[in-house]
């Protein structure tokens, strides 16, 4: 996992969450021990964390002694929804912060489950998915430059020759000869697919020759790993814009993580297994608690809903 603190503290969250889910669990309790021990930033975000359940215990005058470490199932509700507020007050605060600098950093930003289409002053077209961030500068003479910051988007570019159309992300740079083209953004994965017409796309950080995509053609690029690439038919390109998504013999983890910015809490993997296992078919984005139960209940897992902000999708 990242050693970033808002990674840390996000692992924090997700311990929290396991142990108030699985509290007799010992192998589950030997792998927190581990990982508490392992670096001291582990030991100060999980203080952080449960700092923030002793004062939402404390000011409901619930606490009564409690410790995460010694709880157990008799507590009840009351302690679920202790655990799910001190989780989801973590969550929030770092959600805060990147939302914020994406906002100062964005022409146009999309919320949880939010689509958006945007009319750029060449007359191209951009349908932005959720939770989505763009930006967008058309002063040169010589090029029409967007990043995608965050999240996907659906270009419709009005071509000119003379003054290319360029969309680029951490990973790579996309250039529109001429079509219809979603770029996809997540984390240092960055993946182009092509409906219509043709694009150019290169990584950033190597030297080889660009690869031009047509109709159906998809293209990914992934920090320290080689390309990937192959074809779909030409009308699944940005299939979200309909509100489904279409996988073909993917893991469902890939599934997972096309309903994440479909969901306005987290949706946390526990079973390695279970996330690997490869699923065909098409999917509703828009009732992601729904679809997750469709997908993980045939295989004999189970989804969780801690809370209105929690999923734990969970194996046998």
């Amino acid at each position: 996992m990242p050693d970033d603190n808002r990674s840390v503290e996000r692992m924090a969250a997700d311990w929290f969450m396991l142990l108030r889910e699985e509290p007799d669990d010992a192998d589950l309790r030997t792998q927190f021990d581990e990982w508490l021990a392992a670096d001291v930033r582990h030991a100060a975000a999980w203080a952080d964390i449960s700092g923030t359940a002793r004062i939402i215990a404390d000011s409901t005058a619930e606490w009564d002694g409690y410790d995460i470490r010694r709880s157990s199932r008799r507590r009840g509700w009351r302690l679920y929804a202790l655990a799910g507020l001190a989780v989801a007050a973590c969550i929030a605060g770092l959600m805060v912060g990147p939302d914020v600098m994406l906002r100062l950093k964005a022409d146009r930003v999309t919320g949880t489950g939010q689509t958006e289409t945007v009319q750029l002053d060449d007359g191209s077209v951009v349908h932005l998915a959720p939770r989505s961030a763009l930006a967008y500068d058309f002063s040169s003479d010589h090029t029409r430059r967007v990043r995608l910051l965050e999240g996907e988007a659906l270009f419709e570019v009005r071509h000119d020759a003379g003054k290319p159309f360029v969309v680029t992300t951490a990973e790579a740079t996309t250039t529109d000869l001429g079509t219809v083209f979603d770029v996809r953004t997540d984390g240092d994965v960055t993946t182009v697919a092509v409906r219509s017409g043709r694009v150019r796309v290169q990584r950033n950080d190597s030297g080889a020759a660009p690869r031009e995509l047509g109709a159906g053609d998809w293209w990914r690029a992934e920090a320290g790993a080689a390309d990937q690439a192959g074809d779909l038919t030409p009308e699944l390109v940005a299939d979200w814009t309909n509100g489904t998504v279409f996988v073909q013999n993917q893991p469902i983890s890939e599934v997972i993580a096309r309903l994440r910015p479909w969901y306005s809490g987290r949706i946390i993997q526990t079973d390695s297994v279970l996330s690997a296992r490869k699923v065909t078919g098409a999917y509703d984005l828009r009732h992601p608690e729904e679809t997750l139960r469709l997908i993980i209940e045939p295989y004999g897992g189970r989804v969780v809903r801690i809370t209105p902000w929690v999923i734990i999708v969970r194996g046998h």
